[in-house]
């Protein structure tokens, strides 16, 4: 048994050419109206300046060659049908940096009604090639547009209305926070045609979560340079020290098998013991008779009372002394 809406599609189909713009005369204008409901922010990409969008689109208009009388078919007022049986308008996304555009859209069954009206609902993936700005990262802005038209039918063939956007059902996204998605309609001129053509341009305006970037970016940017300063002052004592310890063993073992330690390294190594065995022993009685005997001006014998108080204080006095008294 044939059901009325079999019946429906018999008559609708018979004779129907898909590839002609739908119009009883040659100069009707067919009226598209373009609707985005935003779902998600997928990627923005600052670097390849690309901004990928989850959505939902649907189209408007109407098939004359498509009504019928729902009296003759059982009260049947809509009809649903797959898209590819239909015409259906070249609209797509100019700047769209998707190298497989028509994979990005999935289009199902086309909605026919009675009066020749076809609604048309598709789930997008829409990637589109952003003008971006990063100089006040992580405080920075982004405005990307995404420009829609028909590929090849100017304005008097097509002319695209805008609807009004919908974000009702719109996720945020943890890294862009969405300030404002609103479309504007012009014309423009391309190089083809001498008429212009029905454009509709998005913008998603953006805002960066600074919290994220500073969280995620730069302050495990700032603790890697800190660690990075200290491992690296480590290394240089680590070092120096290791350096050190070469000289001291290098003065020890050379002496014993005989080879002369240089004069320099000599006297140095002197001044610097001298100075420090002096300045912090001068006035204890149990420091050497050696070292008193060596350096009467600034040492007293054990039996003389002790010097005032910050008397050898004068390091270059005492350096000259050692030097000029002295043949090492």
């Amino acid at each position: 048994m044939v059901t009325a809406e079999q019946r429906l599609a018999d008559k609708l189909f018979a004779g129907y050419n898909k590839n002609i713009r739908p119009t009883t005369t040659g100069g009707e204008v067919t009226y598209v109206t373009f609707k985005i409901s935003l779902l998600d922010i997928m990627e923005m990409d600052t670097r390849y300046r690309k901004l990928r969008i989850n959505t939902e689109l649907i189209l408007l208009w109407t098939d004359v060659h498509l009504s019928w009388d729902p009296a003759l078919f059982e009260g049947v007022e809509t009809l649903r049908v797959a898209h590819h049986l239909i015409w259906t308008p070249d609209i797509i996304l100019y700047n769209t940096a998707e190298p497989n555009y028509q994979s990005s859209i999935l289009s199902t069954n086309a909605i026919l009604s009675s009066e020749g009206k076809i609604e048309l609902m598709s789930h997008a993936i829409f990637c589109s090639v952003c003008d971006v700005n990063v100089e006040f990262y992580p405080f920075d802005q982004q405005a990307c547009q995404m420009k829609f038209s028909s590929w090849t039918y100017d304005v008097t063939n097509i002319v695209v209305s805008e609807a009004m956007v919908d974000i009702g059902h719109f996720n945020e996204n943890p890294e862009f926070f969405l300030e404002d998605f609103y479309v504007t309609k012009t014309e423009e001129f391309n190089d083809c045609c001498p008429l212009p053509f029905s454009t509709l341009k998005y913008v998603v305006q953006l805002q960066r979560q600074s919290k994220f970037a500073l969280f995620f970016y730069v302050v495990p940017g700032i603790l890697i340079n800190i660690c990075g300063v200290y491992y690296g002052v480590c290394l240089s004592l680590v070092a120096i020290n290791i350096a050190f310890s070469v000289y001291v063993l290098n003065l020890n073992y050379t002496g014993l098998r005989g080879f002369v330690v240089p004069r320099p390294m000599r006297r140095d190594a002197a001044i610097v013991s001298t100075k420090v065995e002096i300045l912090s022993n001068s006035d204890n009685p149990d420091l050497p008779d050696h070292i008193r005997e060596l350096f009467p001006d600034f040492v007293p014998a054990a039996n003389q009372p002790p010097p005032l108080k910050g008397m050898i204080t004068d390091y270059g006095l005492l350096t000259n002394y050692i030097t000029n008294k002295h043949e090492w």
